[in-house]
Formats: structure tokens, sequence, C-alpha cells
């Protein structure tokens, strides 16, 4: 479950009404339920920077659909019940260093990669466009609250790696549309 999300293309014309740039999609508020109990557990908030192919199909004199494909990565900033969990793990590492054995733990932003696909339907005014979206993100490797422990001789890490799909309906204004 996310919350609200603020999103940016810079699209560049290629030949042939097809486009290409980056996108950027900023969600605050990412939450889900890692069990199906429904208690949620909330993350924090994380950035999508995604290369962007679009592809224009005219559906009549001052409309497009738009055929959009991504790919990029994605940083998760921790807050809340994850920023509780990271904090969680430096205490961890902090005692187990007092008996001598050798801890790191990673505090975020935590990495992972993105791809993404869609269809929208842009309305052509008369110097910018309206457009509607339905774009389908799929997160993946997403690893979060890394530690690692070593002592001579041996060495153990252990991670909780996210993945899973998101549904988005966009709704948004092009400047510069000709």
């Amino acid at each position: 479950i996310s919350g609200l999300a603020v999103a940016a293309d810079v699209l560049w014309g290629l030949p042939s009404d097809a486009r290409a740039g980056v996108s950027l999609i900023y969600v605050n508020g990412v939450e889900f339920d890692p069990d199906g109990d429904g208690e949620d557990v909330k993350l924090g908030s994380d950035l999508s920077v995604l290369g962007t192919v679009e592809f224009l199909v005219p559906a009549g004199r001052t409309t497009d659909l738009a055929l959009r494909a991504s790919g990029g990565i994605v940083l998760l900033f921790p807050d809340d019940d994850l920023q509780d969990a990271v904090d969680e793990l430096g205490q961890a590492c902090d005692e187990v260093e007092a008996d001598g054995v050798s801890c790191t733990h990673d505090e975020g932003p935590f990495l992972g990669w993105s791809v993404a696909g869609g269809v929208g339907v842009i309305f052509q005014l008369e110097n910018l466009a309206l457009r509607a979206d339905l774009l389908l993100q799929y997160v993946g490797d997403l690893r979060m609250n890394t530690i690692e422990f070593s002592s001579p001789g041996d060495s153990i890490e252990l991670a909780n790696l996210y993945e899973g799909t998101r549904t988005w309906v966009m709704i948004g204004v092009e400047l510069g549309a000709d």
C-alpha cells in the first residue's frame, strides 16, 4: 500500500511518435502487510528513478494513446516502523561488538530495481495537454535491514528482501506539449 505519489517526466521527442527520457515517482507513506493479518508495516518514503520510453498512437484529432515502458532504480528512505528496526539493528551491533564480534548494518536509503509498463490517454489542448494513465510497477530485490556479523573464520549476513507490484492511477498535465 502506498500513499499519495508525485511524479514528473522529462521526455524528448524521437522519430515515429515516440518519446524517451527520465521519470521520477516520489511516494510518501509506503506501507505493506507482510503476513496478511491486516497490520501494516510503515516503511517510509521511496523515490523511483526510471528511464522511460513512450509510444504515441493517434486516437483522434486531439487525442493520443500512450504506451509506456520504464526501468530503473528505487530508493527507500526509512521512517516509522522501518526506522525503528534500523535503530534496533544498531543496538544489536553495539551489543555483539562488546563481545568482540565485528558487526555492520545498513541504515538506508535502501536500493532496489523496478520495471513498469502502462497505458494512458492524452488530450491535447492549446498549449498543454491533460493525461490519465494506468501504470503497473514491479519493485524487486529491495534489500532492507541488512546486518553482517563476522569473527575470525566465520561471518553471516542477514537481510529482509522486499519485492512486489503496485498499480498507479495517474492524472496530470503535460507542459510544452505540441
